[in-house]
């Protein structure tokens, strides 16, 4: 019995220390200003096992869902990468965000399309939700 206090303490001590060294970690949510108009704007970044990041991103006004973060390139403030499968086309190329975390907290950043780039402002809203990619399977008969 009291062996077990201090395992619960330090599964708990451990959870928050690895919540507290992750600050980019989470379910983001803002909006992107394009001239005329902007849109809203959800990014998750999850480090699930500790070592490898993975993303995906939500614009709810143009009909992205979980499209995936690839190519990511992480900091202890800072992000970038490459939005997969949504909003690339041959005349528009990839498109691409980079971002910083603020001393406030937020996730301040440009979205790059075809030569052209729109700012973001994101706030954490809660836990990571990211879209992870479904792996094709294959049945035999």
């Amino acid at each position: 019995m009291c062996l077990v206090r201090p395992a619960i303490l330090l599964v708990f001590i451990s959870a928050l220390n690895t919540y507290a060294s992750s600050p980019l970690a989470g379910r983001w949510e803002g909006s992107v200003q394009i001239p005329g108009s902007g849109f809203n704007l959800v990014l998750d970044l999850d480090q699930p096992d500790g070592k490898e990041w993975i993303g995906s991103v939500i614009i709810p006004g143009l009909g992205v869902k979980g499209a995936p973060l690839a190519e990511l390139v992480m900091s202890d403030s800072a992000i970038s990468g490459t939005i997969k499968g949504a909003l690339t086309g041959p005349r528009t190329g990839n498109t691409t965000i980079k971002a910083a975390l603020t001393n406030e907290g937020q996730l301040n950043g440009e979205m790059f399309e075809a030569g052209n780039s729109a700012p973001f402002a994101l706030r954490k809203t809660g836990p990571p939700q990211v879209d992870v990619p479904r792996t094709q399977t294959w049945f035999a008969n």
